[in-house]
């Protein structure tokens, strides 16, 4: 008899490792999805992310040709990788539909400022610990790339941060402000756990064909929704 492909293998349930793999990858995928549905919700969509989602949709559309889902199927980093990028796209989006006010994070140097968490935040988050069995176990190079990115990117942004403040003043009104600094560790921990969710999205073959093969409609649904059915904008601030 022939031996099984690759793929195959990672479809046969063998032992209770591989079931709880597959429901910690159908729980990841849940969470891409609630994001998803998030991102049908967004109330600010920038002319930007409207214009970027009909190419990439189309784009996307090479997931149902046949040899590259061949090509991507033998190898789940690829997979994470396409996955990866379009979902920080919808993201973006999903980050915007809310809340206004709730639970927010403060800090000691900034008193007066308050930085609500979205919602997107909260499932990603609870994605990401769920799904953590499986995306450490089949850690792969995308999963420790782009986390070793977005840990360079944080240790550049405190070191700049306290190299300058030993020449400028510190404020919010200041020459140096440090207000932008909360929001940026906020995404890079969102978009971390986002990256994660995915890579245990793509480590199940399972998981990876739904997603993959439903991000072209997806991507253009959101187009359509936000080019036209978006939300009437008020006259002051159209006025602005």
């Amino acid at each position: 008899m022939n031996s099984p492909l690759p793929s195959d293998r990672d479809t046969s349930l063998k032992s209770p490792q591989d079931k709880s793999e597959v429901v910690c990858a159908f729980l990841a995928l849940l969470g891409l999805g609630i994001v998803a549905a998030l991102a049908f919700l967004a109330t600010e969509v920038a002319s930007a992310d409207r214009i970027v989602l009909p190419p990439l949709g189309l784009a996307a559309l090479v997931f149902w040709i046949p040899f590259v889902w061949r090509r991507i199927d033998a190898h789940s980093d690829i997979a994470a990788f396409a996955l990866t990028a379009t979902m920080f796209v919808i993201y973006q989006l999903a980050r915007t539909s809310g809340p206004e006010d709730g639970f927010s994070l403060r800090f000691a140097a900034l008193p007066e400022d308050q930085f609500v968490l979205p919602y997107s935040a909260y499932v990603v988050v609870v994605a990401a610990m769920i799904s953590s069995p499986l995306w450490w176990r089949r850690r792969g190079e995308w999963m420790v790339s782009i986390l070793a990115a977005i840990t360079i990117l944080a240790a550049l942004a405190a070191f700049s941060f306290s190299l300058l403040k030993g020449y400028f003043p510190v404020g919010a009104t200041e020459i140096l402000d440090p207000t932008p600094l909360p929001s940026l560790a906020m995404n890079l921990v969102e978009y971390g756990c986002l990256a994660l969710v995915c890579s245990a999205v793509a480590a199940r073959r399972e998981t990876r064909i739904l997603a993959l093969r439903l991000l072209p409609a997806i991507l253009l649904l959101l187009w359509a929704r936000h080019q036209f059915f978006a939300a009437p904008v008020d006259a002051e601030v159209e006025s602005e």
